[in-house]
Order: structure tokens, then C-alpha cells, then sequence
């Protein structure tokens, strides 16, 4: 079917009120992609993920908001736990 093709009569247009009330996609679904993130697809285990949901809800924000800090906090953690051998140490400090 062609766009020309669609009856949209049924359809009522948007009064000034509404479209002063319409706000920007990025404000409504914050989950897209901002500068500097990309998104991926994994899959997480059921139980997983309905744990995560319910956390979110209590926190007041989303799961995806859940992993991106849990994730964040075990790579910071692993970050500093890197040990650096005395001869890398040495040539790092000269």
C-alpha cells in the first residue's frame, strides 16, 4: 500500500495545546544511544534479569541503568587490583 493509499479521516489533527505538550524522543525513552555509548544485545538468564527488575523498580530507574553501574563498579575494582611487576614499576617511575 502506498502512503497516498491510507485513509487517515478517522484520524483527529493535534490541537496547538498538544503539540505545545510534545517533548523530544531523548527525554521520553532515555535508553537510546548517547555520544559516546554503543549499544549491544546479550542475553541474561531469566532469573537474572527479573532480579534486576525488581531492583530497578525499588531504585527508581531501569535495569539497563543496573548493569551499566555493576559493570562499572567491577572494572573499576579490577582496574585497581592490577599489579604491575617491579621491572615495569622501575622503568615507570625512571
Amino acid at each position: 500500500m502506498e502512503d497516498a493509499d491510507i485513509d487517515y479521516s478517522d484520524i483527529p489533527e493535534l490541537t496547538d495545546e498538544q503539540l505545545a505538550q510534545l517533548r523530544p524522543t531523548e527525554e521520553l525513552l532515555p535508553t537510546f544511544a548517547k555520544p559516546g555509548q554503543t549499544r549491544v544485545t546479550l542475553y541474561l538468564d531469566n532469573d537474572m534479569l527479573q532480579t534486576l527488575r525488581r531492583q530497578a523498580d525499588q531504585a527508581g530507574c531501569n535495569y539497563h541503568a543496573l548493569i551499566k553501574k555493576a559493570l562499572h563498579d567491577y572494572l573499576s575494582r579490577e582496574l585497581k587490583s592490577v599489579t604491575i611487576d617491579e621491572e615495569t614499576r622501575r622503568r615507570v617511575i625512571r
